[in-house]
């Protein structure tokens, strides 16, 4: 894209929240029916949301605009995926421990 004569918009999503389906909704579904919740094993896998809507948002105007960018477009937060997986089941109810496996499994 950078080498056409095209003008882009690079926006890069970390998750997003907000609007059903999202991965919050599956966290919460898993943690309800499942007795654990696997997490990634190793360095904190730290995620960055975004409401669907502010995403959406940033869209429409890059749709309008003729500049070239690329963003991040994640919010400040960074939870811990670890973290997000507790709080979510929490708040909904889940039964779920959350479990570090090794990545292969």
């Amino acid at each position: 894209m950078r080498s056409s004569d095209l003008s882009s918009a690079i926006l890069r999503p970390a998750y997003f929240f907000g609007g059903g389906g999202t991965l919050i909704d599956n966290v919460a579904g898993a943690t309800r029916r499942l007795p654990f919740a696997p997490i990634p094993a190793g360095p904190p896998y730290r995620i960055r949301p975004i409401y669907v809507e502010d995403y959406a948002d940033l869209v429409v105007e890059a749709v309008g605009s003729s500049d070239d960018y690329t963003i991040d477009t994640g919010g400040p937060d960074r939870p811990e995926f670890g973290d997000l997986v507790r709080e979510v089941a929490g708040a909904t109810g889940g039964r779920a421990k959350a479990l570090r496996l090794p990545m292969r499994a």
